[in-house]
């Protein structure tokens, strides 16, 4: 499933506004925003990718 088909489904998708860039390291300043955006968007559930397997980060 693409970002595109769940921003249809009206789940907004926040990683392109972070700067993140797939394949690459966060860089401090991407990794300042993600944390200061958590907290305004108040999310239920971030997923995350570590060495290919994906695990879940949070959830409320």
């Amino acid at each position: 499933m693409s970002d595109r088909c769940l921003e249809d489904l009206g789940i907004p998708i926040y990683i392109s506004s972070l700067g993140i860039k797939a394949g690459m390291l966060p860089t401090p300043v991407t990794v300042w925003r993600l944390v200061n955006l958590v907290p305004k968007i108040q999310p239920n559930l971030i997923p995350g990718w570590i060495a290919g397997k994906s695990t879940i980060i949070g959830a409320s």
